[in-house]
């Protein structure tokens, strides 16, 4: 067989398989049934499948948000932007959802994965630092509002490589501030 009919049989085998991983969501949001979406979103998630279980999660979050079961749903949607590295929304999300159930047992959680959103868009030194600044106050936010949490470690081990970053910044770049937000403090990096 030639190579062009073997590329020929190779593509056509890689858009049937991605169709039909498709098609099982879309068959999925396609369904009226809002519990069988739900079950399908869960098994997505815990198979780790985040993508599609995003998109069964955001069309279900309007659906359920006056049921018992949103706050999972809203916690397991913005763990899925997460993991998919969409750090931007799941930031969002995660404020969100500490809007919505600020006495969640999951807050502190949420509140650290907030925080670490901000961190895993901390750029090289050499660019804008807003994010690595925003890391240390949301950082420092976190272990002020939950001292006992078992992350409480980790935000300090992100705060110091946060500062080192900022230290190794060249002189001729701007200084910055860093604000610790729902606080009154306010530290100077020069």
């Amino acid at each position: 067989m030639n190579s062009i009919a073997r590329f020929g049989l190779w593509f056509a085998f890689i858009v049937m398989v991605a169709g039909c991983s498709k098609n099982s969501v879309t068959k999925i949001q396609k369904s009226k049934d809002v519990e069988y979406k739900l079950r399908m979103a869960e098994k997505f998630y815990a198979g780790k499948k985040y993508s599609k279980a995003q998109i069964l999660f955001e069309e279900l979050y309007p659906l359920l948000k006056n049921d018992p079961r949103f706050e999972d749903l809203f916690y397991k949607y913005a763990n899925c932007a997460f993991f998919l590295r969409d750090f931007m929304n799941a930031e969002n999300l995660f404020k969100g959802y500490l809007d919505a159930f600020p006495k969640s047992p999951r807050a502190a959680e949420a509140d650290f994965m907030r925080a670490l959103c901000f961190y895993k868009q901390s750029p090289k030194v050499e660019l804008d630092q807003t994010n690595t600044q925003k890391t240390i106050g949301y950082m420092q936010a976190f272990i002020n509002t939950y001292p006992e949490s078992s992350k409480v470690q980790e935000a300090k081990d992100m705060i110091d490589q946060c500062f080192e970053k900022l230290e190794r910044r060249p002189s001729h770049l701007p200084t910055c501030s860093i604000i610790i937000p729902n606080r009154s403090v306010r530290m100077s990096i020069s």
